[in-house]
């Protein structure tokens, strides 16, 4: 798979280069980022190039973290490269549904400190189905 790493890492610097760093100028792209509408078009060209999430593989697997880091400095060469390639998005808000479901527990075990826990613990299974559904419209695994 190493191979296979660098060959998607150079294809990816390459789609950065030449199709994302035009549009760091982009009006779209402000002082707080790139509109919603930016961004869509930036993953509507990342998924014609089969760059969309490009750590998972069609088969659902993930490329290695070496893999995924050389990847990522590709990604890199833009501030715009990250939110095209939609890369984990969905992974981290599946670690704030766990998060969310580990207060749930203390909360359940009378061991939760914080004031907002119920709150939180009431978001678990919420943030789990956003997270899911973050999966599916970014197509994952092309």
């Amino acid at each position: 798979m190493f191979r296979e790493g660098r060959d998607l890492a150079a294809r990816v610097e390459a789609f950065v280069r030449e199709q994302i760093v035009p549009y760091e100028r982009d009006p779209r792209c402000g002082a707080h980022g790139p509109t919603v509408e930016l961004v869509t078009e930036l993953r509507q060209r990342a998924r014609a190039s089969g760059l969309l999430t490009p750590h998972i593989l069609p088969d659902g697997s993930h490329i290695t973290h070496r893999e995924t880091a050389r990847v990522l400095r590709a990604a890199g060469l833009s501030p715009l490269g990250p939110i095209a390639l939609d890369f984990y998005v969905a992974f981290n808000m599946f670690r704030l549904a766990a998060i969310f479901h580990g207060i749930k527990g203390r909360l359940a075990r009378g061991t939760a400190a914080s004031a907002q826990a119920r709150a939180y613990a009431a978001g678990a299974e919420w943030m789990a189905e956003m997270a899911w559904a973050q999966v599916q419209r970014a197509g994952a695994g092309h």
